[in-house]
């Protein structure tokens, strides 16, 4: 859809959420974009769980506060 003249003139926003399951494991890939999600908290491997990845639910408790 293109833009108006109007919505040309505001900033554009966005937001991306990624949600992953419970067995999803990190692994950095050789020649992945410079701005995507790299870790310094994380190994090959480790579990997705950090400040960096948040649990925000689960299946047993439901939502957790963030």
């Amino acid at each position: 859809m293109r833009p108006t003249s109007l919505q040309a003139r505001r900033p554009f926003r966005a937001l991306a959420l990624r949600y992953l399951g419970d067995d999803v494991r990190y692994l950095e890939r050789e020649g992945a974009a410079p701005d995507s999600q790299k870790s310094d908290a994380l190994e090959n491997g480790d579990l997705m769980d950090s400040e960096e990845f948040p649990l925000i639910w689960t299946a047993e408790y439901g939502y957790l506060s963030v």
